[in-house]
């Protein structure tokens, strides 16, 4: 196995070689020239295209609806954490409407819908009474 200087010098001569130019003037090493001597340097072989197959991506306007339990663990990953029992009621008020936004356009994103209705539980649970881990609740004082 050559050194790494040796396998640089090699590159260096692989580049001085080569023909092309790239607009300015300096040398285009493609990875077909590359990939022996980084293969030979490493012990490594850089995968090629046909070394695996890429999935077809799905398409962007197929909607999936979540099931309960994706919704709720979505629901527990935000801050503070949605509960289970209060986010189960938006979710059957949306599989009973088809999954469709006010009733009429279908869903695009049910994550955004489980922040909205996450946001909406925020905001009519009232204000929390703040906490602290050394005095518990805050309490009002007493009168004497």
């Amino acid at each position: 196995m050559s050194t790494p200087s040796e396998i640089w010098q090699q590159i260096e001569r692989e580049a001085k070689s080569c023909q092309r130019t790239w607009g300015m003037g300096f040398p285009v090493i493609s990875t077909v020239l590359l990939a022996p001597l980084f293969e030979r340097a490493t012990g490594w072989k850089p995968p090629s295209a046909d070394d695996f197959t890429l999935e077809a991506p799905e398409p962007k306007g197929k909607f999936r609806p979540p099931t309960l339990a994706m919704w709720q663990a979505y629901g527990r990953s935000l801050s503070p954490p949605f509960p289970d029992h209060e986010s189960a009621a938006p979710f059957d008020h949306f599989t009973a409407n088809g999954w469709k936004v006010s009733g009429k356009a279908p869903m695009k994103d049910w994550q955004a819908a489980c922040r909205n209705c996450h946001r909406r539980w925020l905001s009519n649970r009232g204000p929390q009474p703040p906490t602290s881990p050394a005095t518990g609740f805050h309490r009002p004082p007493r009168a004497i």
